[in-house]
């Protein structure tokens, strides 16, 4: 295997515990039983539907295409070195993929969010 590449069962259990999620919780978000869910991560089986894919990338907030092949990645993502920073973007993503938020809600967090981010350190970033 490419370095370079990650099979499903390896994107699932990063993404997985990215979100602080359980498996019970993905499965039961994405509509499939526990025991798919399980055999996915542990690289047993595939999901044989398009429609699963497109729920965990839902869930998971990446392109289907990245879940359904190995040899996708999500280039262009940077990973935040800092603990603290690592920990907001873990809150953040399973905050997202709880599909409870409004659209308003979610935009009032992105907008609170780059307005921090823009104002940092009393700077002002373009």
């Amino acid at each position: 295997m490419n370095t370079n590449t990650f099979t499903l069962a390896e994107k699932l259990r990063a993404l997985r515990r990215q979100a602080g999620i359980t498996q019970e919780q993905a499965a039961g978000h994405c509509g499939i039983s526990l025991r798919s869910y399980k055999s996915y991560e542990l690289n047993q089986t595939r999901p044989r539907y398009d429609e699963i894919y497109e729920r965990l990338a839902t869930l998971y907030n990446v392109p289907a295409d990245y879940l359904r092949y190995d040899h996708i990645t999500q280039a262009g993502l940077p990973e935040a070195k800092d603990a603290d920073a690592k920990q907001l973007i873990a809150a953040a993503r399973a905050l997202f993929a709880g599909a409870h938020l409004t659209d308003a809600d979610r935009d009032a967090i992105f907008l609170a969010l780059t307005d921090a981010y823009k104002n940092a350190d009393g700077k002002k970033h373009q």
